[in-house]
């Protein structure tokens, strides 16, 4: 699994430790002024010893997989003209490590800006084209590259907003969400019945699908792992893959 843009986040960390966060992919290289490689290099060629040479080794395979990754990727061209957008660039970064063979069964991307606490409307507007175009290029970009099939993205939001609007022409944190998912084995449809507006819980929406169990169907049916090892538990979820 790689995180591309953003901070780290939690889904991506395990009991071992953390999986790569890459910023861009052209920035996935070993930053090191001009004329000072040779010097670094040997450095790394010095015999180490305990804590040091785990350090070294772990430098070498670095820049070893930053090397690896930058030619792979070098041989990817974009069958489809990507929008400007941060969200935008990320896809087609994901697109060229699919195209390229790198074996990512998770690729894991960001898209901030969605904390609407003011003017609503016109952010979130402006936010969700930028997701929407830049995933009809993705999808497009992977079927003319014969990849759709191999490919499904689960979009989430990692908070919910409360149904009422406050003084700014926004809304506040609160709970309840939706999730969409989207590719050429997704079982199209609206899963799930809409949300009573009028029976809340403290001014928020009550959820009626446990988002564990989105993520079970797509552990289970897409990725063939057990999602009760994954979870911890058993959850039920819709049946869209």
């Amino acid at each position: 699994a790689t995180q591309l843009g953003g901070s780290p986040v939690l889904a991506i960390k395990n009991s071992n430790g953390s999986l790569p966060a890459i910023r861009s992919l052209e920035s996935f290289k070993l930053q090191i002024s001009a004329g000072l490689e040779p010097a670094f290099n040997n450095i790394l060629a010095l015999s180490r010893t305990g804590e040091a040479d785990f350090i070294k080794k772990s430098n070498m395979q670095m820049i070893e997989n930053t090397k690896r990754l930058s030619q792979q990727v070098a041989g990817y061209s974009p069958a489809v003209k990507y929008p400007k957008s941060k969200i935008a660039t990320r896809l087609q970064e994901s697109a060229s490590l699919i195209a390229t063979g790198d074996n990512q069964r998770v690729i894991y991307l960001t898209q901030g800006g969605f904390d609407t606490h003011a003017d609503q409307r016109k952010n979130q507007d402006r936010l969700l084209l930028e997701v929407a175009e830049a995933l009809a290029a993705f999808q497009e970009d992977l079927r003319l590259q014969g990849l759709d099939d191999k490919v499904m993205v689960l979009a989430f939001s990692e908070f919910g907003r409360r149904v009422a609007e406050n003084a700014s022409g926004g809304t506040d944190h609160g709970q309840g969400s939706v999730m969409f998912a989207l590719g050429k084995n997704v079982k199209g449809g609206i899963y799930g019945d809409s949300p009573d507006l009028e029976n809340l819980s403290q001014g928020d929406i009550k959820y009626k699908q446990d988002f564990r169990g989105v993520y079970a169907s797509a552990l289970d049916n897409w990725l063939k792992i057990s999602s009760s090892e994954v979870l911890g538990q058993n959850f039920t979820g819709p049946n869209y893959v």
